[in-house]
């Protein structure tokens, strides 16, 4: 929060248009240095959260902790909890992720309780809260030793953009997150920016790039009807990609891209199957609806499925694709002044 307070966060947010916020408290002043975010810091926090938050604004609690390999995790959600002994070094300074042997200090390759904790968070959304686990700071700010973006595991948010305190952009992974997608279940990406201030807030908004996300629910208020996390933001799986795109406030809006369509399955019949169409449709547009459009790409993975150059405001297209060999499909729009 630096020196605002969750109240003056949320009138600025208010006076942004934004409708959520997630406040990211440093576990330690220092990553991985010694604690200083107390047990009382995590349930003040989260109680304004609650208090400040509106119908048309929801504000996040979370905590961001140096884990024992050196990655930058960040914990948030409506329901984030207080992370238990079990899960931290031994002096709680950072998130006990990979075990260590106590005669040799090395790495013994073998998981922590740590795994099983992060996990619950998969389904804590169910009564209409929960938490999720998620990483930043996974280029060129990473720690020597620390894991890329395509090695995570036991996660679901990924900061694809990184912003520095003084509004900087440190890393744009877009890269890295279609080679990670390629081979596993996508993560959620999002923008991470080191905002101290109100006044840096705004200046945030209107020069970098947000966290995009369509809530088909107007209740977003609260612990238990926090629509923007549980349709958007949550723990993710294979059964259900969330409805996130990144882009700035003037940048192209995406208003309708195809989340989840299930395989179709096949098991050596002796029939003939059915066909096994899956209809993709599209809708992106100009956010002042004026600036041009110049094109569109729609990555499998790394690999280019289908490009379109464009000269115009507005773009809608329903795309006829094979719906029997999995794809995790990102759509990149892209208009004359460069934005994405």
């Amino acid at each position: 929060k630096g020196a605002n307070t969750v109240q003056q966060y949320a009138a600025k947010a208010t006076e942004l248009g934004l409708g959520f916020v997630v406040f990211l408290e440093d576990w330690a002043q220092t990553p991985g240095g010694e604690r200083t975010l107390s047990d009382e810091d995590i349930l003040s926090l989260k109680a304004e959260c609650v208090k400040y938050s509106t119908p048309d604004l929801l504000l996040m609690p979370g905590i961001a902790i140096q884990n024992n390999i050196g990655n930058m995790m960040m914990l948030y959600g409506p329901d984030v909890p207080i992370p238990p002994s079990f899960v931290l070094t031994n002096d709680s300074s950072q998130f006990y992720l990979q075990q260590v042997d106590p005669v040799t200090g090395n790495y013994t390759g073998f998981n922590t309780q740590s795994f099983n904790w992060m996990l619950s968070a998969a389904h804590s959304y169910i009564q209409g809260g929960g938490w999720t686990v998620g990483y930043y700071g996974l280029g060129s700010t990473k720690k020597s030793g620390a894991m890329s973006m395509y090695d995570l595991r036991a996660y679901s948010t990924c900061a694809a953009v990184y912003y520095g305190n003084n509004g900087s952009l440190l890393e744009y992974l877009l890269d890295d997150y279609l080679y990670t997608i390629e081979s596993t279940i996508p993560c959620n990406p999002v923008v991470v920016s080191e905002i101290m201030s109100v006044s840096a807030m705004g200046e945030a908004v209107s020069s970098q790039m947000l966290t995009h996300v369509r809530v088909h629910t107007a209740q977003q208020r609260g612990a238990n009807t926090s629509g923007v996390f549980v349709e958007g933001l949550r723990w993710n799986d294979q059964f259900a990609s969330m409805p996130i795109y990144l882009s700035s406030l003037h940048g192209p809006k995406i208003d309708a891209w195809e989340t989840t369509y299930r395989v179709y399955s096949l098991a050596a019949e002796r029939f003939v199957t059915p066909l096994a169409l899956f209809q993709a449709g599209i809708s992106v547009s100009s956010s002042d609806n004026s600036t041009l459009l110049s094109q569109i790409k729609i990555f499998n993975g790394v690999d280019t499925i289908q490009a379109y150059k464009l000269n115009q405001t507005h773009f809608y297209k329903t795309l006829s694709l094979d719906g029997y060999i999995h794809k995790n499909m990102v759509l990149v729009v892209t208009d004359v002044q460069g934005k994405e």
